[in-house]
């Protein structure tokens, strides 16, 4: 088998993703055909059958415990970009990829199904100028350097693998570099934009891969926990909903606000339980019958104390 590489210096860059794929478990596919490392680098001119590589050479990428994975319509010039990118890049907080001229956020949204909407094949693209910085926005949902610096982080296990068909990503894209600390002016710019014309609504969506295993889930389902009866009662259902609405964010301040309003909620309750108790017993003595100045003084002071 004769490799010819156009231009030559595609050869290293081809070494190089085979050797990343090895590395990381990565199944690379050329054309459909999947090449072993030696096969490539090998010379081979006097094979009659040639195999031709150039930038243009369709290339798929399956990722570890992943039964599909970055294939379909993409070149070996856009992959090889994809590897750089995952390389140079740092996750933060399991949900941003920050790279020199990039930025993905992995997201959520209130659509139920987005990929499958109307809202999937519409233009979400606009831009924000922040300090003299241009930056496109968009959201994409193929899959890209984020499941691949999720595999080089080994941010995946047997039963979880590092992409899901359902990832949607805001993807932030500048021709100088990428501030991190624009994301966020970003991500807020963009959900009032989408909320505001479409009422979309987007959300950060960390990355979770560390599920229990069977034997974990076994062993919970025999440990003899049981549920306790329903709570319900006056004043009971604006409780839950308050706390129900704790986990319609992820985003940890929104969270705390929102117990806190919990906690407000039944403090406001115990002190209330608290001065009726109180109140009740004053007025249960017998000083009740003919209250004097100091009883009086003493049955306001509770009220003040509360």
């Amino acid at each position: 088998m004769a490799v010819v590489f156009e231009p030559e210096t595609l050869k290293q860059e081809i070494e190089e993703l085979l050797r990343f794929c090895q590395d990381h478990e990565i199944d690379c596919y050329f054309d459909g055909e999947e090449y072993a490392y030696e096969a490539l680098i090998q010379d081979g001119e006097d094979d009659l059958e040639q195999i031709l590589f150039t930038y243009e050479t369709p290339t798929d990428l399956i990722l570890p415990r992943s039964e599909y994975g970055l294939e379909g319509n993409y070149k070996l010039s856009e992959i090889l970009c994809m590897v750089e990118e995952a390389k140079n890049s740092k996750l933060i907080d399991d949900y941003k990829l920050l790279s020199k001229k990039t930025a993905l956020m992995r997201i959520t949204t209130s659509h139920n199904n987005f990929i499958e909407s109307a809202f999937f094949d519409m233009d979400l693209g606009t831009k924000i100028i922040i300090q003299d910085n241009s930056y496109k926005v968009d959201i994409e949902t193929v899959m890209n350097s984020f499941n691949l610096r999720l595999t080089i982080e080994g941010m995946y296990n047997k039963y979880v693998p590092p992409i899901a068909e359902d990832d949607i990503f805001i993807r932030i894209s500048s021709e100088s570099a990428v501030k991190e600390k624009d994301l966020d002016i970003i991500f807020n710019s963009y959900f009032f934009e989408l909320k505001s014309t479409l009422d979309l609504e987007i959300y950060s969506n960390p990355w979770e891969y560390e599920f229990w295993d069977e034997e974990e889930e076994l062993n919970k389902a025999d440990n003899g926990i049981k549920l306790r009866p329903l709570i319900q009662g006056k004043g009971i259902q604006e409780l839950l909903e308050i706390y129900k609405s704790a986990f319609n964010t992820n985003l940890p301040e929104q969270q705390i606000l929102t117990f806190s309003r919990v906690i407000e909620y039944v403090s406001q309750t115990v002190i209330r339980k608290d001065l009726i108790e109180k109140t009740v017993s004053k007025l249960s003595s017998s000083r009740a019958l003919s209250p004097d100045a100091s009883y009086v003084l003493e049955l306001g002071k509770i009220f003040e104390d509360h």
